[in-house]
């Protein structure tokens, strides 16, 4: 499993931010995981960008998540 942070990139839209550079923005994030600074392991799918979209993370399908203590 990843370790990372839950974001708020934007208002109302969560990513989860490993390191400097790698941002995942999962399509099935429930609400209860929605808090800014939760530390979390993580694992699942990354999805595809098509050439012609630009995003703020890559698309991201979770399988697990729980939280860091």
């Amino acid at each position: 499993m990843t370790e990372g942070v839950i974001k708020e990139v934007m208002q109302g839209f969560f990513a989860i931010s490993v390191g400097d550079s790698e941002k995942y923005s999962p399509c099935n994030l429930d609400a209860k995981w929605k808090i800014e600074g939760k530390k979390v392991k993580f694992k699942g799918i990354e999805k595809e960008i098509f050439p012609n979209e630009r995003r703020a993370a890559t698309p991201f399908l979770l399988t697990e998540i729980q939280e860091v203590k």
